[in-house]
């Protein structure tokens, strides 16, 4: 595996629109959540923070600064993976996997969980939830796997007695007062939209026999916009629909992989996210336009990556995703949030390695142990000060995760320092 992170980004047919297309792309930081992680799913936070959450050894939500730091990494039990988050007015709500049973899980805005709730029905042999979507009654709406189904407040089934079986579902939102729902094709037939009521009676349903999966959705001008992926994995697609299904536009892209996103960058251009499935994944970016002209294409080289999920603040794009880190010689899975900034020169740049944050360190302040982590594999030296300039601790440790713990050092305002592969950092930390 290659040591450095390569991205290339190549510029094409810029014109002047609201928000200006990037005419040269960096990454402002990459924050790296830890080896064996996946990242699912980023969305922002009221505070300018990102809000990722995805799978570790449990389920998992983090909170990442808008400088890139973690802030809180809340780990869930009983769940082994997130697949989407929302957030409400007083927290969110999350949709998890336990094995092969829907987990439903609400947090409050400190990332605290309050409530879980797994699936009680007996009709599905498979009822992962995959996507999440909040009605305006204030109800629930699951779909994933062979399940979909109305969840009350409080994430008990209210109703999942849709006549016909779901089968790979990957997003439901609410329109109008009427459901809609889709996911991949079956044998022949093509990536599939339909409609129901909150009562799970069907209206609606057409079948795409070209389009091989509808990943994502949003509402736009009263339309439904997907994500889609062609048959063969070498296209990929918008596709605006009507509330009855019918198109209202069509976008084809080169994609060569599979579209795993899509939102709005402005009011002329999508960002789309997804990965090749060659050998060795590769993840991929584009900025595309409603006329389907591809403005911008963020591809990583090579290197086991996929791109999940994305949103767009201020004319810049985070990003999650996970697969290899830059670890020298041997595989390390993980997951990852980065932030792509915007400035304008030039028209093609690559870039060699993330600027990123190489240092992190939480919860702090500390109440007996923290987490450091770092973005490469080395030996590192680890020394604590306090403010008079004492060294009050020494260690060290071979990897990039290490658990600090406080032990007898009182409370108090403290330097930490860390050094080791030709780098080192400094940190205030402060112990409770």
């Amino acid at each position: 595996m290659k040591k450095n992170v390569i991205f290339s980004i190549v510029m094409v047919g810029l014109v002047s629109i609201m928000a200006t297309i990037p005419t040269n792309q960096k990454v402002a930081w990459q924050t790296i959540l830890g080896t064996d992680y996946i990242s699912n799913v980023v969305i922002p936070a009221p505070d300018g923070a990102s809000i990722v959450a995805g799978k570790n050894n449990k389920a998992f939500v983090a909170k990442i600064s808008s400088n890139g730091e973690i802030i809180k990494k809340t780990e869930i039990s009983g769940a082994t993976k997130v697949n989407q988050i929302i957030a409400i007015p007083d927290g969110y709500i999350v949709a998890c996997v336990n094995d092969t049973v829907g987990v439903f899980v609400k947090l409050n805005s400190s990332l605290e969980v309050v409530l879980v709730q797994k699936y009680n029905g007996d009709l599905m042999t498979n009822n992962s939830y995959e996507f999440i979507t909040r009605l305006s009654g204030g109800e629930y709406m699951v779909i994933g796997g062979n399940t979909l189904a109305r969840l009350d407040p409080n994430g008990k089934i209210a109703n999942n007695n849709l006549a016909e079986t779901i089968v790979t579902g990957n997003f439901v939102i609410e329109l109008n007062g009427s459901i809609y729902y889709g996911g991949d094709g079956i044998d022949e037939k093509g990536a599939y939209i339909a409609k129901c009521d909150v009562h799970l009676d069907k209206k609606m349903s057409n079948n795409f026999v070209d389009w091989a999966r509808f990943s994502s959705v949003f509402i736009d001008k009263n339309n439904l916009v997907i994500g889609a992926t062609k048959k063969g994995l070498q296209v990929g697609g918008i596709i605006t629909l009507d509330t009855t299904g019918n198109i209202v536009s069509k976008i084809e892209f080169p994609f060569n992989g599979i579209v795993t996103f899509v939102t709005k960058y402005d009011n002329d251009n999508f960002v789309v996210t997804g990965y090749n499935d060659e050998d060795s994944y590769s993840g991929i970016l584009k900025i595309v336009s409603k006329t389907g002209e591809v403005k911008a294409t963020l591809v990583d080289e090579g290197v086991d990556k996929t791109l999940k999920s994305a949103y767009v603040a201020d004319s810049s794009i985070v990003l999650a995703g996970y697969g290899n880190l830059n670890d020298p010689g041997e595989y390390k899975a993980g997951g990852f949030v980065a932030k792509l900034t915007t400035k304008s020169s030039g028209t093609t740049i690559t870039i060699l390695s993330h600027e990123s944050v190489d240092c992190a360190f939480y919860p702090n302040p500390v109440i007996n142990q923290a987490n450091l982590r770092l973005a490469n594999y080395a030996n590192y030296n680890i020394s604590v000060f306090d403010l008079s300039g004492k060294q009050v601790l020494t260690t060290s440790f071979s990897g990039n995760n290490y658990t600090f713990d406080r032990g007898n050092l009182s409370s108090g305002t403290y330097l930490l320092k860390v050094s080791g592969s030709g780098q080192s950092y400094s940190k205030k930390i402060v112990l409770k």
